[in-house]
């Protein structure tokens, strides 16, 4: 038991000050400090400009390649299509409505893997984390941004045309960032000391605020009035999800560190950008935001003690 609690106190130490970050936009939002106009404007530079550079950057200066993380990005595909279809086969078959039911799938299997998930990795294991972290959630997410767009294009009778999806994955500024780090390295370009300097700078200021801003948007009522689909939803985002990563990951011999970033990334909490694309294209965009908010909550819960857990086994 005392070695449990020690673990725990650990685990705590670390999660607290990303968990804090959180919290302190919250409160900014209750004073009408962070405004919804400040925020979406700063939502928008960071989905822009600072989330890519910190991609970017992350993957270009760490020494790890995609192809010593295969079996972490394997483990992490079949968990997330696992989750896809599953949600969607469980979808078919209680949620009349395809507002309601593309909601639902994608709480199940799109996680805020850049934002909570790189943090997390970062908090926990330093900069080996922040580029393992960066490589495996980045690839990660390629799969996550053409389901969730395939996911809230579907309607009762009609498929998504290929052009409709395929515009906005090319689009993505996360995407585009990604592909450019890896092309970069994989040529062996060497930039300026100056751009790296720049980025350096630029990087470190991304994820506190977009901590921040993921604060700014939690809604308590969201927790609080949420309907069944968002609390299976968040059910299916908060337990399943980790769990299936874990016991993957372990399956395909994903071991020691690797195994923790892996198991960060499938605890992460619903993306944010689940409740835009929600509103943006026909979606319950109030269910999404229900199952942000859970899910938020849920992980600032039962992280800690499932940290201490995996590290008494010895799996982080």
């Amino acid at each position: 038991m005392s070695e449990f609690i020690r673990a725990l106190g650990f685990s705590v130490s670390i999660i607290a000050p990303i968990f804090a970050l959180i919290l302190l936009g919250w409160w900014f939002r209750r004073r009408d400090e962070m405004p919804p106009s400040l925020v979406t404007g700063l939502n928008l530079l960071l989905f822009r400009y600072a989330l890519p550079a910190l991609l970017f950057f992350s993957v270009l200066n760490n020494e790890v390649e995609i192809s010593t993380q295969w079996r972490a990005i394997a483990a992490g595909y079949i968990a997330v299509l696992l989750l896809y279809f599953g949600a969607s086969w469980w979808g078919k078959r209680h949620i009349v409505r395809s507002a309601d039911r593309s909601v639902f799938i994608q709480g199940v299997f799109r996680g805020n893997l850049i934002i909570v998930g790189l943090a997390l990795a970062t908090a926990v294991y330093g900069n080996d984390g922040a580029g393992i972290g960066a490589v495996v959630g980045g690839s990660i997410a390629f799969l996550l941004n053409i389901l969730a767009v395939l996911c809230l294009l579907q309607d009762d009778d009609a498929r998504p045309s290929l052009r409709q999806w395929g515009g906005r994955f090319l689009r993505n500024p996360l995407m585009v960032a990604i592909t450019l780090a890896l092309i970069v390295k994989g040529i062996g370009i060497h930039l300026p000391e100056v751009v790296l300097r720049f980025g350096d700078y630029f990087t470190r200021m991304t994820l506190p605020l977009a901590l921040l801003c993921t604060g700014a948007t939690f809604d308590l009522r969201g927790v609080l009035g949420a309907d069944k689909l968002a609390w299976l939803a968040s059910i299916g985002r908060m337990i399943i999800s980790p769990l299936l990563f874990v016991g993957i990951g372990l399956l395909l011999g994903v071991r020691g560190q690797d195994l923790g970033i892996l198991f960060l990334m499938g605890a992460a909490p619903a993306a944010t950008a689940g409740y835009v694309m929600a509103k943006a294209m026909g979606g319950n965009d109030v269910m999404a935001a229900n199952i942000i908010a859970i899910t938020t909550a849920g992980a600032l819960l039962l992280l800690a003690p499932t940290m201490a857990v995996l590290h008494m086994l010895g799996w982080m």
